[in-house]
């Protein structure tokens, strides 16, 4: 996907400054990247979701899945999956709007497990397993998951509002081959491992490992009181030429 993009993190169901950056991207000549995580949260996501159907249908935008996406897209296919109190701003929604479940499943089956702007430049929306790295034509159910969820140790959790959480492990961040650069989304405070919801990162994170393969943390916590942010990538001349914050 050879070209100029604007990548951007997490959405979470707030319109406005998703609106704003896909004004931005067309204004610019940019195509849109989500890394994922469109939904929950908040009650306006069928308005995130109906936007992005229309960049997508025009060739302007593309979508990594978020876990929240799966999660969702498997509750819709009547999966075993628990409702939680960030799902369920989107249940509702769905509940009374088939339009919106219509519209999720168009988005949802446009999405990949990750991107690959050229061989160096890489999209996913939680990390990148290190075994992909070396077989970047093998995914199976563990590099998937790896992408959507991360890298976490289940024998150690973190407690907040009655929900229970793994801590976070950031290995995988060492793995980045020298000069290739990985832009992800999820976590909007990386490097730390307890997850803290309530504290955002104020701009992306660029993580630099001892070989000089970069990670770029692009969650700033929106949707949950935080920002929205975007990378602007030239795939071509293989640059991040910088960030943009598209507000609350």
């Amino acid at each position: 996907m050879i070209g100029t993009h604007l990548i951007i993190g997490d959405v979470h169901a707030v319109y406005k400054p998703f609106e704003r950056a896909v004004r931005y991207a067309n204004d610019n000549l940019l195509h849109l990247i989500s890394v994922g995580d469109l939904v929950d949260n908040n009650y306006e996501g069928h308005a995130v979701i109906k936007l992005l159907l229309a960049e997508m249908q025009a060739g302007r935008a593309s979508a990594v899945f978020g876990n929240h996406e799966w999660k969702i897209r498997r509750w819709i296919n009547g999966n075993d999956v628990k409702i939680t109190p960030p799902n369920q701003p989107t249940v509702d929604e769905m509940r009374v709007n088939q339009q919106f479940v219509n519209d999720f499943n168009s988005v949802t089956d446009r999405m990949s497990f990750y991107i690959e702007l050229n061989d160096e430049m890489v999209v996913s929306h939680a990390a990148v397993h290190p075994k992909w790295w070396n077989n970047r034509n093998h995914i199976d159910r563990k590099i998937r998951d790896y992408m959507m969820y991360g890298h976490a140790d289940h024998s150690q959790v973190a407690h907040y509002r009655g929900e229970t959480y793994p801590i976070r492990l950031y290995d995988w961040t060492d793995a980045v081959p020298p000069n290739h650069m990985l832009f992800v989304g999820h976590d909007p405070r990386p490097m730390i491992g307890v997850p803290d919801f309530d504290n955002f990162q104020l701009a992306p994170l660029v993580n630099k490992n001892d070989s000089g393969g970069a990670t770029v943390f692009l969650d700033c916590g929106s949707g949950k009181g935080g920002t929205l942010w975007g990378a602007v990538v030239n795939s071509a001349d293989r640059t991040l030429q910088g960030f943009i914050n598209f507000g609350n």
